[in-house]
This record gives C-alpha cells, structure tokens and sequence, in this order.
C-alpha cells in the first residue's frame, strides 16, 4: 500500500511537473491532499458516515499559508485544474469507502484480503458499467439539454477562481497561517487522544 502511494505521489509530481508547476509546489499540494484525505477518511470512518465533504483543498491553505503570487500564475493553473479533477469531490475517494470494508470484515469475521478482493471486483465493474452508461446516455441526450452541474456549472469553476485570484492576488497572511497551524495541532492533538 506504501509503495503504492509514494510510486503514486511520485508519478503525479513528475507529472505535474512536466505540465509546468515546480516540484516544490507540487509535492507541498499532494502533500497537504494526503494529510487532508488521511483526516476525511479518520472522521467518516469513526463516524460511521458514507462520506464527507472537505470544507477546503490543498491550494486554499497554500494560498492563505503563502499567497497566491509565490505560487505563480502557471502553478497555480495546472494545480487549480488538478485540484478540481482529482481533489475536489471526496465521494470518489477510495480510502473510507475501503475502511468501511476492512470495519465490516471485521465486525463479520471476513477475511480483510477477501473483502478487499470483492471491493476492487465492484469498483471495476462500476467504472466500467458507469462509463459506457453515461457515455450512452450524453450522446444520445445532449449534453447541454442533460445540463446542470456535470456539464455545465462544474467545468466553469476552475477557470473561474483562475481569474478571480489572477485579479484579486492573496497576499501571505500570518494570521491565517496561525490558524492553519493551530487547527493541524488540535487535529494532530484529537489523534493523538483517540
């Protein structure tokens, strides 16, 4: 699973690298991705909900840590549309849904490499199924006829708030970085206490 994840991280650095954001950057923004999704997944799974929705992303707290301009306006593009692609919608996060299996298999005895086995079978089978489905159905409903959030208010966003921070600049706040500071201390303190 480590392997996995740093082979994973590692991929997506170079490649957001190769797409123009400095590996810094980027490291810092996947970094912060993991910290949040490790957090997400801890209060679902505790908390016995199906998901959870985060109240910010990776490039809100680097831009209220050390604002927009270090960022520059390349990285913060390529980082804004990865961050809306991978990082936005925590529905598709794979990591509560498969510590709910592994809190399941235990409750029922179930072998955890058995349930584990079961839950890749239904994630291939769902992407796969609800691929081609939606593919029917946007092609032979129009896509702006379907409308709504998919195809019409989603795609909008990034380059949206790319021109809202590109005219309106967020300078380094001190105070907010005491903010993020204090809340991964009571967050690493809750931790610590469970």
């Amino acid at each position: 699973a480590y392997l996995g994840l740093f082979g994973s991280l590692a991929g997506m650095t170079v490649w957001l690298w190769l797409a123009g954001v400095h590996p810094l950057l980027a490291l810092l923004c996947l970094a912060l991705f993991v910290v949040i999704a490790v957090v997400v997944a801890w209060a679902v799974t505790g908390g016995g909900q199906f998901f959870m929705q985060n109240s910010f992303a990776p490039l809100n707290v680097m831009m209220a840590g050390i604002g927009s301009g270090p960022i520059g306006p390349g990285s913060f593009t390529m980082l804004r549309i990865t961050q809306m692609i991978f990082m936005y919608d925590m529905r598709s996060l794979q990591m509560p849904t498969l510590l709910h299996g592994f809190k399941a298999s235990d409750a029922c005895g179930v072998q955890r490499a058995s349930m584990a086995k079961a839950m890749a079978l239904a994630l291939v089978v769902a992407v796969l199924v609800g691929t081609a489905t939606h593919i029917w159905y946007a092609s032979h409903h129009s896509a702006v006829k379907i409308g709504g959030w998919g195809y019409l208010d989603a795609p909008r966003l990034p380059g949206l708030h790319i021109v809202e921070v590109f005219n309106n600049p967020k300078e380094l706040s001190f105070i907010k970085l005491l903010w993020i500071g204090g809340g991964a201390l009571f967050t690493t303190w809750l931790l610590a206490l469970r």
